[in-house]
């Protein structure tokens, strides 16, 4: 794969046919979780269906956001506000039926949309979940030493907790002083993780189920591409090959790389094709030292999302490379009939972060104009395929004339809309926010 350092003629040619492939896709829209009341949201993951969305906030307060009925749940740990406390919250994954897992503190725990409650799930020692099976019967994430904060990976099948097996630092070519976990397929039977190695490169590591059904082995996929010598002669190619997601069906991880013969470039993206064994490279074209590109999640197809993040300002810009393709594109640019992407941009920060199996719904967070003066952070999440978008109308129509009112859902309200935030739509295609009191 060409790996281009600015826009030369191939990647021109490449653009060209991704806009045109792009525009002919049904219309796309993107939807904040309402911010007004909360200014600090920001979600992190999207169930399968893309009907409800995680994460956390910055004042240590987990969420779960139903898409369909505008519901938000908040579950708070009873010492938050305590500065002596370990209290914050975060619910990292969430499934279909609204259950999810992550943390409370240094407590592992399950949330549950439904009864607006969450569960310690009783691991004696300090925990968290990262990823949890479609049937809610398999949780995975890592546990860790309080004194060396060494982490080991650890997975509860049945609310049963097992440790999963460490490779050696013989093994693997290089001092490991830990394992993390970080995602997981579908069903559970893979996980992805990490090394904690001294360089603080996080390689990959990918755990399969054997054929007991019960006990898994692990794959030191990094050992092939990851250089750990200090002086980096040796035979791999990388320097840095961290993976951030692992698709549903389990046959993609999506990687953040860098490879250590190019010092001009900083991380680049690539996917790691679980089922061959095979490693592509995804051309980035703006990446310089100063700009690199860190994957975030990927779709069963191997639609790959990320950003781009400028390492002297800290601005992020997310961007994509769809199923088959090898460049990297803005979202903005992929999705150019989505303003808010594109404001997204000028207030330098998109993080794109979770996409369904099928590719249809991406959720992240960035800045958002809070009003004429400060920013806030918004959770969004993007329908990549929605049909139920506002039919465009003449711009010779009178612009007093209100032709559709929204709410900021996107769904049809009455005009005469019950108090709070509509977006009304005038016969010149113009929107405007209306506030009832």
């Amino acid at each position: 794969v060409e790996r281009s350092r600015g826009l030369g003629d191939v990647y021109k040619r490449q653009s060209a046919a991704f806009l045109a492939a792009m525009t002919s896709v049904s219309a796309q829209k993107l939807t904040y979780v309402p911010y007004a009341d909360n200014g600090y949201l920001m979600g992190t993951y999207i169930s399968s269906d893309g009907r409800y969305i995680a994460g956390g906030d910055a004042g240590g307060q987990g969420f779960i956001y139903d898409t369909q009925n505008g519901q938000i749940k908040y579950f708070v740990s009873p010492e938050n506000g305590d500065e002596t406390k370990d209290a914050s919250t975060e619910v990292r994954a969430v499934n279909p039926d609204g259950t999810g897992v992550g943390y409370v503190g240094d407590k592992l725990c399950k949330f549950d949309f439904n009864t607006g409650e969450y569960t310690d799930l009783g691991v004696n020692e300090p925990a968290l979940a990262n990823t949890m099976s479609t049937d809610g019967s398999v949780i995975g994430g890592f546990a860790w030493d309080e004194s060396t904060y060494m982490q080991h990976p650890i997975y509860l099948k049945d609310g049963v907790k097992y440790d999963l097996p460490m490779p050696t630092s013989t093994w693997l070519g290089y001092e490991a002083n830990g394992f993390g976990l970080t995602g997981a397929n579908a069903d559970g039977s893979m996980f992805l993780g990490y090394v904690q190695d001294d360089f603080a490169a996080y390689p990959i590591c990918v755990w399969v189920l054997n054929q007991d059904g019960k006990t898994y082995s692990v794959i030191p996929v990094s050992k092939r591409f990851y250089d750990s010598s200090i002086e980096l002669k040796g035979p791999q190619p990388m320097d840095y090959f961290n993976g951030a997601f692992m698709s549903a069906n389990g046959r993609w991880v999506a990687l953040s790389v860098h490879n250590k013969d190019n010092a001009e470039q900083s991380y680049t993206l690539a996917r790691y094709d679980v089922l061959n064994d095979a490693l592509e490279y995804i051309s980035c074209p703006e990446a310089t030292q100063t700009l690199a590109y860190y994957a975030t999640a990927i779709s069963d197809d191997g639609t790959m999302i990320g950003y781009i993040n400028d390492e002297t300002s800290n601005a992020r810009t997310g961007v994509i490379c769809l199923a088959g393709d090898t460049v990297a594109h803005r979202l903005s640019e992929a999705f150019p009939n989505v303003p808010e992407l594109a404001q997204l941009d000028v207030n330098e920060l998109n993080t794109p972060c979770c996409i369904t199996p099928d590719g249809r719904y991406i959720t992240g967070f960035g800045y958002v104009d809070l009003d004429d003066e400060n920013l806030c952070f918004g959770t969004y999440w993007l329908d990549t395929k929605t049909t139920d978008a506002v039919d465009k109308v003449s711009e010779a129509a009178p612009a007093t004339k209100v032709v559709g009112s929204y709410g900021v859902d996107g769904k049809a309200k009455r005009i005469a809309a019950p108090k709070g935030l509509r977006l009304d739509k005038f016969a010149n295609g113009k929107v405007k926010k209306v506030v009832v009191k």
